[in-house]
């Protein structure tokens, strides 16, 4: 019998380190999905940068366009009397135009980078999603794997004497179920008897009342 209690303590401690070696790992594969989820929030962030600063570059470039058509329009305008203001507009217009061409070159870098930024962003969403289904199935199979377990656990005495105590609960629940229907009986009993005794009381009268009226 000792020997049997030594093995059980035993088999009972290296579930308690194995349950332990499983919960440090799922310990740790949460902090990893943390960690993800702190990385896909900064890219979203450095996206969200990028993406506006190729609106407001978008924005730069519209302008300049319009500046170097309307410096242009200008030269155009004072050409006949006055051509050194119309060589100062057209000096403005060439900058505006040098302006606008190095923005081009300069938004489709950014609209290059905010592209595979997105592809980025999206693959290690994909990750973060997948490692979270891994974890949460994983963590699923531990928890029925854990209840298996504590049910196999259980000894033959004590699924005897879990037996015996819902076997005595049984027997009382039915005991009070004979005694309720037992009051519940009785009670109809004697209720019958009333409303017997006043039918009769009633019917007497309608007959008392039925025969003065013939009388009269």
């Amino acid at each position: 019998m000792k020997l049997l209690k030594r093995i059980a303590v035993n088999i009972q401690a290296k579930m308690e380190d194995l349950t332990s070696q499983i919960e440090n790992k799922e310990a740790l594969t949460l902090s990893y999905i943390r960690e993800y989820e702190r990385v896909v929030a900064k890219a979203k962030i450095r996206l969200s940068h990028v993406k506006g600063d190729a609106l407001r570059l978008e924005k730069d470039q519209a302008r300049l366009q319009q500046d170097e058509i309307n410096w242009k329009g200008r030269a155009r305008k004072v050409y006949a009397d006055d051509e050194a203001k119309a060589l100062e507009c057209m000096r403005r217009a060439k900058r505006a135009q040098t302006e606008h061409q190095k923005i081009t070159v300069e938004i489709k870098e950014v609209r290059e980078l905010e592209i595979k930024m997105e592809r980025d962003v999206e693959r290690i969403q994909k990750k973060l999603e997948t490692v979270k289904h891994r974890q949460r199935a994983l963590a699923g199979r531990q928890s029925c794997a854990e209840a298996l377990h504590s049910a196999a656990s259980l000894n033959a005495d004590a699924h005897e004497g879990l037996d015996d105590l819902l076997t005595r609960w049984e027997t009382d629940v039915v005991a009070s179920e004979l005694q309720s229907d037992s009051v519940c009986v009785n009670r109809d009993s004697l209720t019958d008897e009333f409303d017997k005794q006043e039918e009769e009381a009633d019917l007497k009268c309608a007959l008392d009342e039925l025969m003065t009226k013939s009388a009269e």
